[in-house]
């Protein structure tokens, strides 16, 4: 649902204004990650690896 902002008098104002300056007003990052266990456990109690990448903390021990 689309909502409008009154940026004036947002709390995250000054966030939005310093972020909003930059080209590429993201980053992200790589990193090697050994998911084994994870993959293992997941397709004991899920069909598909990744909704535990997403919801891990809610059904893998």
């Amino acid at each position: 649902m689309r909502k409008e902002i009154n940026v004036e008098t947002w709390y995250r104002k000054d966030h939005f204004e310093f972020f909003s300056k930059f080209d590429e007003p993201f980053y992200g990052i790589t990193a090697k990650v050994d998911c084994t266990e994870t993959y293992h456990t997941a397709k004991k109690k899920w069909p598909f690896f990744f909704f535990s990448l997403i919801y891990t903390n809610l059904w893998l021990p």
